[in-house]
Formats: structure tokens, C-alpha cells, sequence
């Protein structure tokens, strides 16, 4: 239950996806399934799982300590995963108001095996959204960007070296509920670009159309000067 993002490998054989933790429990999980056939899910097998938060987490932003008894007071919601499965990039969503939002980045050194899973001490972004779900990369590792669940945004960060979030910045936001005219935005989920970063999608939980509610994906066309 409470299954957030979901992310393939880089040549469709292994699907990633999460689930969130509920508050206080120590109950994060990253998921794996392998594909005998690229990106078809009809051969899709359980492999493995991993909870992120077994090791000591560094610095004082990210979640508390583990002695503290609030490691966990917060979910896991977004994943992303470096084109040759040594990094792993996952989102949390602080549930206790405390402004510790982010995005943690961890290692692989097998690529793509969960069990040889660690946090990189000197990374990560800590994000001014209030409840960032999906995360995104662009093409070149760049960039990424965030939706937030609350606020109908998708924030974007650049860094300095690809698949690398321990040095960047903030390039700014878009509310995305302000370009949907035909629903009223809900709750901002899911988020994936084309692959040539020009068209984007979004996905929106429960959108409310004269009082129906339904589940919709919104396509958006990124125009560059």
C-alpha cells in the first residue's frame, strides 16, 4: 500500500518504485522488480526491497538521528535513478511541519543491487516545497525537478555536475495549477518530460470537474526563446 513514484532503468529491464512510511514508523521501502522483455510489465518479477533509512542520517536537515526517535517521522515519495544504476535519488516529505523537506541522495556500488545501498554524507537538497513528491531528471542530469503535493508546483533545481546534488541551486517554480483551465487542480503527483525536455506531464490526484472527481494526467508544452 501507499505505492508513491516509480522510475525505469536506464535500458527498461528493472522497474523502482516506493512506498511510504507512515508517521513514526520506521516502514519507508524501495522496491525492485526485474523484466525479462524491456518495459513490458507482463514479465515483471519481485527481486528485492530496501528500507533507505537503516544507516545514520548525516547532517542536521536531514530527518533527525536515529538515537532521536524521529528518524522517521516522514514519507518517502519520490525516486530517481542515474542512467548506469550507481546513484539513487529519493524525496521525502517531512510530516511533522519542521521544514525538512528533501531530497537525499544515495549510492550503489553494485549497480541497480539494493543491497549495497548507502547515503552520500555530503549531498542532497533541502527543498522550500511543503510536501515535494515526484521527482525528475532531465536528460543530462542537470537539472531536476520536484512536484509538490500541496501546492500544485514543479520547482527546479540546477546542479553543477550531473546526477550530483551536492552543489545547486534553485531555479524557481511554476503553478501548475494556474495553467489548467479545464479542472480544478487537486493534488500534484507524478511528473515526466519528453525526451527532449519540451513537452511535460504531470499527473493530478482526484482532479474535481462539476463535482466529479477523477484521476487525470496534464500535458504542458515548455516554449524557449
Amino acid at each position: 500500500g501507499n505505492i508513491g513514484d516509480m522510475v525505469f532503468s536506464s535500458d527498461g529491464l528493472k522497474i523502482f518504485t516506493v512506498t511510504r512510511g507512515f508517521n513514526g514508523n520506521n516502514n519507508d521501502l524501495v522496491y525492485r522488480y526485474d523484466l525479462t522483455v524491456p518495459y513490458d510489465v507482463s514479465t515483471c518479477v519481485y527481486v528485492a526491497k530496501v528500507n533507505p533509512d537503516v544507516t545514520a542520517i548525516q547532517n542536521p536537515w536531514r530527518f533527525r538521528d536515529i538515537a532521536s526517535n524521529y528518524l522517521n517521522n516522514h514519507h518517502l515519495q519520490g525516486i530517481e535513478i542515474n542512467p548506469d544504476g550507481t546513484k539513487i535519488f529519493l524525496s521525502f516529505n517531512d510530516v511533522g511541519s519542521t521544514g525538512l523537506d528533501g531530497i537525499r541522495e544515495y549510492t550503489l556500488s553494485t549497480p541497480y543491487d539494493l543491497s549495497t545501498i548507502s547515503q552520500v554524507d555530503n549531498a542532497g537538497i533541502l527543498l522550500t516545497q511543503s510536501n515535494p513528491d515526484a521527482i525528475f531528471f532531465s536528460a543530462n542530469g542537470k537539472r531536476i525537478f520536484v512536484t509538490d503535493h500541496s501546492r500544485f508546483t514543479v520547482a527546479q533545481y540546477s546542479l553543477s555536475k550531473a546526477y550530483d546534488t551536492s552543489s545547486h541551486v534553485k531555479d524557481g517554480e511554476v503553478i501548475i495549477k494556474n495553467f489548467i483551465t479545464t479542472k480544478t487542480a487537486n493534488q500534484t503527483r507524478a511528473l515526466a518530460f519528453s525526451a527532449a525536455g519540451l513537452k511535460m506531464f504531470v499527473s493530478d490526484d482526484k482532479d474535481s470537474d462539476s463535482g466529479a472527481a477523477d484521476d487525470s494526467i496534464h500535458e504542458f508544452d515548455l516554449v524557449c526563446p
